[in-house]
């Protein structure tokens, strides 16, 4: 009898999981989710253009070496935040390669590697992320796109604006 509530009980609470993943996913992009024992927030997403200018305000040329790391000509960065947390009883693990961002035309673009890029948070952890991902100035209808067991869930990111991708095509190393 023990064995029956314990499976009942298991079962119930991946059904709300999935349930709030079936959610998240049907009516478009949120700002919040649960799937796969884990729940990810959505912090701040802003978009980055390195330039260099001189004392006059012109922008100047600088050699790629002395700027490691920077978006290439052409290229803009977001920064996103997201705060993870592990609202179960169990152990999980995360990699930031979980998420990536996707154009309307199905393109996507992985997170900047960085030094950690994987995780494991214990049950009551949490932990904030940064994710940066460099992609093409000109391109449209982002999103953000978390997979976690076999689900996808959507979040909203901004569009950047007209003069940050005209900063981004002018940049120079």
């Amino acid at each position: 009898m023990l064995a029956v509530i314990a499976f009942t009980a298991v079962l119930a609470t991946a059904l709300v999981g999935v349930r709030i993943a079936a959610v998240a996913i049907g009516r478009g992009p949120v700002r919040e989710a649960e799937v796969g024992g884990l729940h990810a927030q959505l912090g701040a997403a802003q978009w980055l253009v390195d330039q260099m200018h001189d004392s006059q305000g012109q922008v100047y040329s600088m050699p790629a070496s002395m700027m490691p790391d920077i978006p290439d000509q052409g290229f803009l960065r977001l920064n996103v935040e997201v705060n993870l947390r592990n609202p179960g009883g169990n152990t999980q693990h995360f990699r930031v390669q979980e998420f990536e961002l996707r154009d309307a035309d199905g393109a996507a673009w992985s997170p900047v590697a960085g030094r950690t890029t994987d995780f494991i948070l214990d049950p009551g952890q949490a932990l904030d992320v940064v994710l940066n991902f460099d992609v093409p100035a000109r391109v449209a209808g982002l999103r953000l796109v978390w997979t976690r067991a076999t689900a996808d869930v959507i979040m909203p990111v901004p569009s950047p604006d007209p003069e940050l991708i005209a900063k981004a095509e002018e940049h120079v190393h």
